[in-house]
């Protein structure tokens, strides 16, 4: 999740980035939105984590 943000979304970005499919990342991010009930679509939504995974890094 924390690279397909830092990508601003970009899934062929994102799958390269991972070494997966693009068709994979759909389905991994789609299941993610459904365990969490988080919407992605959301920039709100988007910022908090981005700031989440920023200070976990710290």
């Amino acid at each position: 999740m924390n690279v397909y943000l830092s990508l601003e979304r970009n899934a062929l970005q994102t799958a390269n980035a991972l070494f997966i499919h693009r068709s994979t990342l759909f389905y991994r991010l789609e299941r993610i939105q459904k365990l969490t009930r988080l919407n992605l679509d959301d920039a709100k939504v988007r910022l908090v984590l981005l700031l989440s995974f920023a200070m976990l890094k710290k």
